[in-house]
């Protein structure tokens, strides 16, 4: 039986800023995240990750906490 690598966690939304596309993501770095499997697959996920991480760190202060 074939098992997928691909599950669904369910879903989820922010607001911080503009909008990111992720066409416009993959287009520009050249990433099929369906084609994608193991390692690589892992790899663009954690890049895709700190790119987010990155625009969110653009528009969220970050101010002291006691």
């Amino acid at each position: 039986m074939w098992k997928s690598e691909w599950r669904r966690f369910g879903y989820a939304c922010v607001n911080f800023g503009s909008p990111v596309s992720m066409r416009a993501y993959c287009r520009e770095r050249g990433v099929d995240f369906q084609k994608l499997a193991g390692e690589e697959r892992r790899r663009e996920t954690a890049a895709l990750g700190a790119y987010l991480m990155r625009a969110v760190g653009r528009i969220v202060p970050v101010v002291p906490v006691p």
